[in-house]
């Protein structure tokens, strides 16, 4: 077994070993966007750069300040994470119930085996994914009032909860952590949450048998070809006010880690999507799901997705899809950055090179 320091472990210190892998990092936050993003200054923008800063981009100059990233800046930041939004990092186990579609899926199919690549006692974790495609927060309303039978889809871990029942019976467990996923289409139009939420909240905060249950909201990423400001900056608006004005404790930034990715040697000719709406087998997904494993399963485990050498085998019919891009020894650390700073920095994307 590792050694586990009381907050944050990077696995095997890969991340204090960072000069030896890539050198400093070195981050340029900036309120102007890169041209091909197209962002509104609500969103901000970091470029990260080995041994050296540039405060211009191509829209023109800008202001900058530059600091250095290491494992002491990751742990002071995600320890300021917590102290806003309280998290159980004192559990013993982590039982984790999705519900979600299709984009909650593409975020954990890579999961396991990132799991399996560490030291984590898999009989304290248990990830329950309930997958609806095309679902919404009214959708899992319907679905509670109408007492239908629902099934998990994917699970994570080997803790053993209830996988098929009405919702109700699924939420009446003791669950330490609910996730909620928008649909995709909805998530950057707060109209579409500000009469959902507090129903869906209150069906899960009454049914679930732990009354300190957390609720954590997945982030989705933006579409081609319609990657607008509109939809970007909307999904980060949206996701900044269910956590300010619902409390929800993590906010999962899986479309800011894929907007991290375009933003990176990783991005191809379908932005990192296999059919104008979800990400790629491969890439994609393994980046979604090393922004879910960062922001969940880390502050209980206190393990990092950083250095975990977990390569996806993919399928002759996977490797065929267009858009997909292999999981490589030579990519793999900038795939786990993207995530990594999607965690420390939930609402700002980041250049890197």
């Amino acid at each position: 077994m590792k050694e586990k320091p009381s907050f944050f472990q990077f696995d095997n210190q890969a991340f204090m070993n960072m000069n030896s892998i890539i050198g400093r990092f070195f981050i340029v936050l900036s309120l102007s966007m890169s041209s091909w993003l197209g962002f509104a200054q609500e969103v901000v923008m970091m470029n990260v750069h080995q041994g050296h800063s540039v405060a211009a981009f191509e829209s023109g100059a800008v202001d900058s300040v530059t600091f250095t990233a290491d494992a002491q800046d990751y742990d002071k930041r995600m320890g300021e994470l917590m102290m806003q939004h309280p998290y159980p990092i004192t559990t013993d186990s982590l039982r984790i119930l999705i519900l979600g579609n299709s984009f909650s899926y593409d975020s954990t199919c890579y999961l396991q085996a990132i799991v399996d690549s560490t030291d984590i006692d898999q009989g304290r974790l248990g990830i329950y994914n309930f997958f609806i495609p095309a679902s919404n927060f009214q959708t899992w309303i319907d679905k509670y009032e109408s007492e239908e039978t629902i099934s998990v889809y994917n699970t994570v871990g080997q803790l053993k909860m209830r996988g098929e029942g009405t919702l109700h019976q699924v939420l009446s467990q003791h669950w330490d952590v609910v996730m909620i996923v928008q649909g995709s289409d909805l998530s950057y139009e707060w109209s579409s949450f500000k009469d959902t939420t507090p129903e869906l909240l209150d069906i899960i905060t009454s049914c679930c048998k732990n009354p300190e249950v957390r609720i954590a909201y997945q982030m989705p990423w933006g579409h081609t070809p319609a990657i607008t400001p509109k939809e970007l900056v909307g999904n980060v608006s949206c996701a900044k006010r269910l956590a300010a004005e619902y409390g929800i404790s993590n906010v999962v930034s899986v479309g800011i880690a894929i907007q991290n990715a375009r933003n990176s040697s990783l991005l191809n000719d379908t932005y990192l999507l296999r059919d104008k709406w979800h990400i790629t087998h491969g890439v994609g997904r393994y980046v979604a799901a090393c922004t879910v494993f960062e922001s969940l399963l880390q502050p209980v485990f206190h393990v990092s997705v950083y250095g975990n050498n977990a390569l996806v085998k993919l399928s002759d019919e996977e490797l065929a899809v267009e858009g997909t891009v292999r999981v490589t020894a030579e990519n793999i650390r900038l795939c786990q950055q993207c995530a990594l700073y999607a965690t420390m920095y939930k609402y700002n994307v980041v250049g890197l090179e």
